[in-house]
């Protein structure tokens, strides 16, 4: 399940521990699933000032990720 965030670029988010996967809907309407994604990595995301910021310098390069929609 997706939440909401406050954010101007990214519109939600959602985490499954089990798998360890992020998914990120953007204000585009794009939505990219990230892998491997720690509880607290995620954590760290909901907390960031610019979620936008934080994907792009902690996420987007080292963990696989694919956009789904």
């Amino acid at each position: 399940m997706r939440v909401s965030v406050a954010s101007t670029t990214v519109t939600s988010g959602g985490y499954n521990e089990p798998t360890q996967m992020l998914k990120i809907e953007f204000n585009t309407c794009s939505v990219y699933q990230c892998y491997n994604i720690s509880a607290f990595l995620y954590e760290q995301l909901m907390q960031a000032l610019s979620k936008a910021h934080f994907l792009h310098t902690n996420i987007r390069n080292p963990y696989p990720h694919s956009r789904v929609g």
